[in-house]
């Protein structure tokens, strides 16, 4: 996976109702915690929020996850999401992430998410929606470092 120190992050502390109890948190609130990362890149370059995506009629329904946990995260750990998004075509849209320590930027996780475009009935759209490709424009434009290459 490629080194994403450079791009967007979202901070994060953990929480009691996060850990297991070992203190450790479970697995569960890392696809939580990669959301809240791709909502908050999404507000910061595209000025979008997830009821905006809907008003627009891109809906984006997460169709797989992967996660690669590295090390474990204890309660009260600062820890940061990173994101980038993918460049592509096709009406799937990737995201790609990392899971640090905020002060030592041990790594604890990778993973990725895929998102396909679909329309209010819930059809698979065969293409981008020309909103989202002007998105895309203004993300390589003004926030290069936010989004890799296939």
């Amino acid at each position: 996976m490629n080194n994403l120190l450079d791009g967007f992050y979202v901070t994060h502390n953990i929480q009691f109702h996060e850990v297991d109890s070992m203190n450790i948190v479970h697995h569960s609130q890392y696809i939580l915690w990669l959301e809240k990362a791709r909502f908050a890149l999404a507000k910061k370059t595209l000025n979008f929020g997830m009821k905006d995506f809907e008003r627009n009629g891109i809906l984006l329904p997460v169709t797989k996850v992967e996660c690669k946990y590295l090390r474990s995260i204890k309660l009260d750990q600062p820890i940061r999401i990173y994101v980038k998004l993918v460049e592509s075509e096709s009406a799937l849209v990737k995201f790609i992430y990392e899971v640090y320590e905020e002060d030592t930027q041990v790594k604890f996780a990778e993973a990725t998410t895929e998102q396909a475009f679909v329309n209010k009935e819930g059809k698979l759209l065969l293409n981008q929606p020309e909103l989202w490709v002007e998105g895309v424009k203004k993300i390589k434009t003004e926030f290069p470092t936010y989004i890799v290459g296939q």
